[in-house]
């Protein structure tokens, strides 16, 4: 790992302790789960954001089903069970919750939080119709009323140049984290998937403009060592798609890195789809436009809608950065991902590129099996990828 990166994930490891500092009456942290809340208004009116996406502890998933349901994803029972028993550092540190729920399950987790815990939420509505004019201006009355709770717990107003200098300050990191993706187009690209998955996941704690920073470090420390691949490895390309994989939810990754699988490119709110399209106009319109018309989560419905936006993207995503194959991953009952799971693997096999689903909780029970089944299809794509390359 870059000394870089190492040094931006043991700064999100120490941040409990820097909030515990940082926050005041007049600056509180506010937390959110789903990457539809425009941070840029919590960090414009001179609050703390802070994205609440760890996972991959027993203990908390069983903490958190003593509120929700069996049938609860490992995650949503996570996000409740941090700030419950688990008592979590950085969970025990928000003040208010704010959260524009994708799924069902994410919004029971919100009330959870205001009933039991006694946080108090700024929930925002997403609309399912949101590639539609009506779905726009719906969401867009929504932020509105979410600035100026957002204001109200600040005791001021928003003023317009500290709108502007966030929205400036996230474009600069969205930016950044886009260029540091891009060099994965490569042959051999200079990062492990690992090590961009702990860089995304640095970003959703850290103080943002010191997270813009060590942004930055990262790139020169990439400029510094890259050297010619030579003969670069032919190794079967993978995009990783599906659920949300939070922080400390790793054992896919790290299987991946062991058996020296490249995973190139993902389509995941905790990585691409949180950072990659900019925001285009400074006003709260033009954050509400692009946080629903930006790469959409797998849990919202197509509606009124010539074409599936997120197929689109797919596509590109394959073409771009030269897919062999993909890793679908679902949390156990996460019902948007796994119901799709098979409509997604159907159309992937129609265009050529062979899927390994991967259906998994927070336990270790069945890492052996993922481990043989990667294993499995990483051997696949390296004979199929030989017998084209021979063909063509």
């Amino acid at each position: 790992m870059l000394a870089s990166i190492a040094e931006l994930k043991e700064a999100a490891e120490g941040r409990p302790a820097e909030l515990i500092r940082e926050r005041s009456p007049e600056r509180k942290v506010i937390g959110y789960f789903c990457n539809y809340v425009p941070e840029e208004i919590i960090h414009a009116a001179g609050h703390i954001p802070l994205r609440l996406v760890k996972g991959g502890e027993r203990e908390a998933e069983a903490a958190g089903g003593d509120y929700l349901n069996l049938n609860s994803c490992s995650f949503a029972k996570s996000c409740v069970g941090l700030r419950g028993e688990a008592h979590d550092p950085l969970y025990g540190e928000v003040d208010y919750l704010a959260e524009a729920p994708a799924c069902v399950q994410m919004e029971w987790a919100l009330e959870i939080w205001e009933k039991y815990f006694g946080v108090k939420t700024l929930p925002i509505g997403l609309p399912r119709n949101f590639r539609s004019p009506d779905g726009l201006e719906y969401f867009i009355r929504e932020v509105r009323d979410f600035a100026k709770g957002v204001e109200a717990i600040a005791g001021r107003q928003i003023q317009p140049e500290a709108l502007l200098s966030s929205i400036r300050l996230y474009n600069e990191i969205r930016r950044s984290l886009r260029e540091l993706y891009e060099l994965q187009r490569e042959d051999e690209g200079p990062l492990r998937w690992s090590e961009l998955f702990t860089l995304v996941q640095a970003g959703f704690v850290l103080d943002r403009a010191r997270y813009l920073e060590g942004l930055k470090q990262v790139c020169r420390e990439i400029g510094e060592v890259r050297r010619s691949p030579g003969n670069p490895k032919e190794e079967p390309r993978l995009l990783l798609l599906g659920s949300i994989l939070a922080a400390g939810d790793d054992k896919v990754i790290q299987m991946a890195d062991a058996l020296q699988a490249r995973i190139v490119m993902d389509d995941l709110c905790t990585g691409s789809r949180w950072f990659w399209e900019p925001v285009e106009e400074p006003t709260l319109e033009g954050l509400a436009r692009r946080y629903l018309e930006k790469s959409p989560c797998g849990t919202l419905p197509v509606l009124q809608s010539a074409e599936n936006p997120r197929r689109k993207r797919l596509e590109e995503l394959m073409e771009e950065y030269r897919i062999d194959g993909v890793l679908y991953y679902t949390l156990r009952f996460c019902d948007a991902y796994a119901f799709k799971a098979e409509m997604e693997k159907r159309w992937l096999e129609e265009k050529g590129i062979p899927v390994l689903h991967l259906d998994s909780d927070y336990s270790s029970s069945n890492q052996g099996q993922i481990r043989t089944r990667l294993e499995a299809f990483l051997e696949m794509l390296r004979t199929r990828k030989e017998r084209l390359k021979i063909e063509n």
